[in-house]
């Protein structure tokens, strides 16, 4: 048997968000590798790995033989082969924000309080923030990660009965702690985005989102990059 692989930086804080003993699935699942790790490590004792795609998920299988873990796969277009009652925790991780809403969204069954979310944007962190409170959800928890020269930020998620109204700041920064791993980078990552939409405002003469994204930058540096 081979040696077990080393995750990457942010598949490893996906399975440091995932609980002891969870039933998990892994949507989207590509070469496997998250779930597999979970087994193997004994973290959890059963896992699916999902895909849209034969060859990621042929993929996923073969990993599973060569490194000895049980894991099912299933051919799936997201959720929408999945049983909701197969599984407790699911990882959808390595897509845009925008393919994680509409994942969700269009599940076959109810993701209520029962089922947690973890949840790893490469791309519209903020579009998905909106989507996930305006539907009812909460992220309980969120930390920045940067791999491989990039910063992306992983979110545990689940379906609350109060959800919090969240603030323009916390819409792009998330639930992520000032001062803590990689908030920094993560921090000069979202104001440079807001400032490339910048350009496009002043073009447009739209003088009033232009002072909002103003405000925004100026409490994103004083709670995240002031030493």
């Amino acid at each position: 048997m081979p040696k077990l692989f080393t995750l990457t930086q942010r598949l490893a804080l996906c399975a440091a968000f995932t609980d002891e003993g969870a039933r998990f699935i892994d949507i989207g699942t590509d070469h496997g590798y998250l779930p597999i790790w979970l087994l193997k490590t004994g973290k959890i004792n059963e896992a699916i790995a999902a895909d849209i795609g034969k060859g990621p998920l042929s993929s996923a299988k073969e990993n599973a033989e060569k490194y000895g873990a049980k894991l099912t796969s299933i051919l799936s277009d997201g959720f929408k082969n999945i049983d909701g009652n197969s599984f407790d925790t699911a990882a959808i991780a390595g897509m845009g924000g925008e393919l994680i809403s509409k994942i969700i969204s269009e599940a076959p069954f109810e993701i209520d309080s029962n089922k947690t979310l973890i949840l790893q944007p490469m791309t519209a962190a903020p579009e998905l923030r909106e989507f996930l409170y305006s539907n009812g959800f909460t992220v309980l928890r969120e930390e920045a990660v940067v791999d491989m020269g990039k910063v992306y930020s992983v979110m545990k998620v689940k379906k609350t009965e109060n959800p919090e109204n969240i603030s323009e700041i916390t819409l792009y920064m998330g639930k992520i702690e000032p001062n803590s791993k990689d908030s920094r980078e993560y921090a000069l990552k979202v104001i440079k985005g807001i400032e490339n939409k910048m350009i496009g405002l002043r073009h447009s003469g739209d003088s009033e989102n232009i002072e909002k994204s103003e405000k925004i930058i100026r409490e994103i540096k004083d709670l995240y990059l002031n030493d």
